[in-house]
C-alpha cells in the first residue's frame, strides 16, 4: 500500500484481486515476484536526510520496519503461496545501510538486493551497487535502468552494460 505509516501499525492489504491478478499474468509468463515494501517507504531509520529530494517518512524503529515486512511477507504467501521470493528492489532506490544489514539479518531467504547501478540524486542512501556477489553467498545485482522512460541516457546505458557486463536489468 501507500499509506506512508511508520510507526509499526500495519493492516492487511484488503485489495488482493489486484495483486493477484498482476503477479500471476507475471508468473506465467515466467516472471519473478520480489519485494518492494510494506508501504513504499525506504527501510530507513531517523538518522536518515533525504535532503528534500523526497517526500519520504523515516521508519520509528527497526520493530516496525520488521513489523510491516513480515506483514509483506505474509500478504505475499497469502496470494502465492509456494512461490519463491527472494528478491528485494529498494523503493526509489533508497536502502540505508542499516535497513540493508537489518534486512538481510532478518530475512536470510532474501538472495538479492537488487537497486541501481548508477547514481540518480544527491540522496546519501541511494542504493547504489556494482554486480557482486556478497561474502554469505548473496547477491548484488543492481537494475541498469529504472522507471518507465527510455531516454536517451537509458537507451545508451542499456547497450553499453550489454557490452560491457553482459547484462540487462529493469
Amino acid at each position: 500500500c501507500y499509506d506512508d505509516v511508520v510507526d509499526g501499525t500495519t493492516p492487511s492489504n484488503a485489495d488482493k484481486g489486484t495483486f493477484l491478478n498482476f503477479g500471476n499474468m507475471l508468473l506465467r509468463q515466467g516472471g519473478e515476484i520480489g519485494y518492494h515494501g510494506y508501504n513504499h517507504q525506504p527501510l530507513c531509520l531517523s538518522d536518515c536526510d533525504y535532503r528534500g529530494e523526497y517526500d519520504y517518512k523515516t521508519w520509528d524503529s527497526t520493530g516496525a520496519m520488521k513489523g510491516a515486512f513480515d506483514e509483506l511477507i505474509d500478504f505475499c504467501d497469502e496470494l502465492f503461496g509456494t512461490t519463491p521470493m527472494n528478491i528485494y528492489v529498494p523503493p526509489s532506490n533508497i536502502l540505508s545501510y542499516q535497513g540493508q544489514n537489518f534486512l538481510l539479518s532478518e530475512y536470510p531467504h532474501i538472495k538479492t538486493i537488487s537497486g541501481i547501478y548508477f547514481p540518480d540524486s544527491d540522496c546519501d542512501y541511494t542504493c547504489v551497487q556494482e554486480f557482486e556477489v556478497l561474502n554469505d553467498g548473496r547477491v548484488l545485482q543492481p537494475r541498469i535502468v529504472s522507471g518507465c522512460e527510455m531516454d536517451n541516457f537509458m537507451s545508451l546505458a542499456v547497450i553499453s552494460e550489454l557490452n560491457f557486463h553482459y547484462a540487462n536489468s529493469h
